[in-house]
């Protein structure tokens, strides 16, 4: 079967705060901003590893990750209906955050662990 290209690797790749987690007086940053992230994970994704049927041209997964007291991110996993998706999900997040510190989020002027979530979704054709 040929592999088919994404037609829109960045669609709808943006974080969202986890409403689960503490009040912080200030969220955590990615170097650069969410615009910065999001265009790196989309151009690290490995679209040509994925594979679909017919019945399935538009794929989605939500990333969850935490960006600890250090700005490192931790705990990052992928929840959506297709395995390999979110497997290559979570490869090409984790490829964009090598070597980099984030700014931690804050409460009360201390760093604190902070979670986050990032949909992707990605079409197919």
């Amino acid at each position: 079967m040929e592999k088919e290209k994404s037609t829109d690797k960045s669609s709808e790749i943006q974080p969202k705060i986890d409403s689960n987690l503490q009040t912080t007086t200030t969220v955590a940053e990615y170097p650069g901003g969410e615009n910065e992230l999001r265009n790196k994970v989309a151009s690290l994704f490995d679209a040509s590893k994925i594979t679909h049927g017919k019945e399935q041209k538009m794929m989605k997964t939500d990333i969850t990750y935490t960006v600890d007291e250090n700005g490192r991110v931790t705990n990052i996993n992928a929840a959506g209906n297709n395995k390999t998706f979110n497997d290559e999900a979570i490869s090409a997040f984790k490829k964009a955050n090598e070597n980099v510190v984030w700014k931690p989020a804050e409460k009360d002027g201390k760093a604190v662990p902070y979670g986050m979530k990032m949909p992707l979704t990605m079409s197919f054709e």
